[in-house]
């Protein structure tokens, strides 16, 4: 049997120092807001052709030479220009003449998106109201099927999961965007499942032995699921490393907080949620309750 009890001593604290290297990511990058949530204009050019960057550089930096370009697709042939300004169509038109007349490319090959301030301010206030509604309702559920100290640790735990998602984008100084809220959502679900595995042994363990000792109930739980969670976590991270390979530098600010989300997720589910469950049984459980009587 695996020596949960002693390994969470080393494992526990894991979590928590990533949010503290986020934090300290941030406070020497800043805050690199995508233009979802800062505002500004997304051209995206399918030339049918690899063009130089510094070839592109030259015709975007005639309207915004703070303006960032990457390429899509395998051959690099599609580009997708970035700008923190809301571009006028007439300059979103001299873009687009440019890459007509120098490389023959079609208008309609040429899409292009802007967001204003005040979207990019509700698509962030969204963002946190997604996440918060979703760990509300997660309480709620966990505490209809289980019991509260059951819920309140699932929560705890899905808490901790974002700030380490987010502190991933501080560490990497990865473009705050709108993957941040599909990061963030999917691990919180992947979590959960997890961690309700881990739970639903517990009140099956609990209900066979009922003179076991918290301790001894959550090491043989973990002990009985542990497998199912290494085995789910490793697919799981093979699916997105090939998307990652794949996709390359477009996807990357999904795909990192992804990698370190999933990872989170299985400490979280074994190491921070069943620990806070057993804390909070010891102090307001009937064990406590009697001690107190």
């Amino acid at each position: 049997m695996i020596n949960f009890n002693k390994l969470k001593k080393f494992f526990a604290p894991i979590p928590f120092i990533v949010i503290i290297a986020g934090i300290i990511g941030f406070c020497i990058h800043g805050f690199n807001y995508g233009i979802d949530f800062s505002g500004g204009t997304i051209m995206r050019v399918n030339a049918g052709q690899f063009i130089e960057e510094a070839k592109v550089y030259d015709i975007v930096g005639k309207v915004d030479k703070g303006a960032s370009v990457v390429y899509a697709g395998a051959n690099k042939e599609t580009i997708v220009i970035k700008s923190t300004l809301a571009l006028t169509n007439e300059q979103k038109n001299q873009i687009s003449r440019a890459f007509e007349e120098e490389y023959k490319v079609d208008r309609n090959n040429i899409e292009d998106t802007t967001t204003g301030p005040s979207i990019s301010r509700e698509i962030r206030q969204k963002a946190v109201i997604s996440i918060i509604i979703a760990s509300i309702l997660m309480l709620i559920y966990i505490t209809f099927r289980f019991e509260w100290k059951y819920g309140v640790a699932a929560v705890f735990a899905l808490i901790v999961d974002v700030l380490v998602i987010v502190s991933a984008y501080g560490i990497f100084n990865l473009q705050i965007d709108s993957s941040l809220i599909a990061a963030a959502l999917t691990i919180v679900g992947y979590s959960i499942n997890a961690t309700i595995v881990i739970f639903d042994r517990f009140r099956e363990n609990k209900r066979m032995h009922p003179r076991m000792d918290n301790s001894e109930l959550i090491e043989s739980s973990l002990n009985s699921t542990f497998r199912r969670t290494v085995l789910t976590t490793i697919t799981t991270l093979i699916a997105v490393v090939v998307l990652y390979v794949l996709g390359g530098h477009v996807i990357e600010a999904l795909c990192i907080p992804l990698l370190v989300g999933i990872i989170e997720g299985m400490l979280s589910s074994t190491f921070i949620a069943p620990y806070t469950w057993g804390l909070l049984e010891k102090n307001f459980g009937h064990g406590a309750k009697n001690k107190r009587a």
